[in-house]
């Protein structure tokens, strides 16, 4: 699917990506593991929630597990980055459940600032799984090792970040709002507030005081979906979330994520995944069962 919403990564997953030319993703995307984005040189702007956010060298960015996020070009064509996507039972042949439950309960949706000596220390972490990352594939006598080792520096990589989180207190950072842009930011604020309630067209460009055809104009120049799409996909996010990680049945999902029936979630869920939530579940299910 082009552009997909859920975008899967099989992780301990870790790509180095170079732009050399502007790229703003046409839609919002979301992914069952942490998101870790660390800016070698560039910038490029992050829209999520109600908040677009300027992410630049020697930044690292968190994104928590499905919470849909959409990257978008500052006008600085050239961007250097590593991206990692990592779940917690990535490190389970290395740590306990106690241990990993410790190292992740601090990670949290962020944009950390480093000093020299903790961007060195991080750009070290990152170089060498990118190392062992294509050793792992190498038929050599040590390649049974790389696998290890990926797990070993990431563990090490996130114990920088949530050591860094807690010494300085670190919250979301202030966005960089326009102002052409405020009225859809507090669209956006309401929406992600309120997604479980019935939220028409009607009402919420009233509520920011936009005439409707002049809101949809706006909100899909700002968002790059229009609000039914923004919505939904905020709404089917959640309702992936808690059939990965709930017994909850569909019907109770349904009201739960704000859909008005199970059939109008299942036709939205398949419409965006190509298989409706019952299939999720029962693959989720078949895999933890084989493992």
């Amino acid at each position: 699917m082009k552009n997909p919403v859920y975008d899967f990564k099989k992780c301990p997953y870790l790509s180095y990506v170079e732009m050399n030319t502007p790229y703003t993703m046409t839609r919002r995307h979301y992914h069952d593991s942490y998101e870790i984005f660390f800016m070698l040189e560039g910038e490029r702007y992050v829209l999520f929630d109600d908040k677009k956010y300027l992410v630049k060298k020697g930044n690292i960015f968190v994104m928590e597990p499905f919470l849909p996020h959409a990257t978008s070009s500052s006008g600085n064509s050239v961007v250097k980055r590593y991206v990692v996507n990592i779940s917690p039972s990535d490190l389970s042949p290395l740590l306990s459940d106690s241990e990993i439950s410790n190292l992740f309960d601090s990670l949290h949706t962020c944009i950390l600032t480093l000093n020299e000596e903790k961007y060195n220390e991080a750009s070290l972490y990152f170089q060498k799984i990118h190392m062992h990352k294509r050793e792992r594939i190498m038929p050599h006598d040590r390649s049974f090792l790389a696998e290890k080792l990926i797990r070993m520096h990431l563990a090490e990589l996130i114990y920088l970040i949530t050591r860094e989180i807690r010494e300085h207190s670190v919250s979301k950072l202030e966005a960089e709002i326009k102002k052409n842009e405020a009225p859809v930011m507090n669209a956006l604020r309401y929406i992600n507030l309120n997604s479980t309630e019935n939220i028409s067209l009607d009402f919420i460009s009233d509520y920011v005081h936009m005439s409707k055809s002049n809101f949809c104009l706006v909100f899909k120049k700002v968002v790059g979906e229009t609000f039914l799409e923004y919505l939904n996909t905020l709404r089917v996010a959640n309702v992936h979330k808690l059939l990965l990680t709930t017994d909850m049945p569909l019907g109770r999902i349904a009201v739960q994520t704000g859909f008005s029936s199970v059939d109008y979630m299942t036709r939205t869920f398949k419409k965006i995944h190509g298989m409706p939530p019952s299939a999720v579940r029962r693959a989720n299910s078949s895999a933890s069962s084989d493992e």
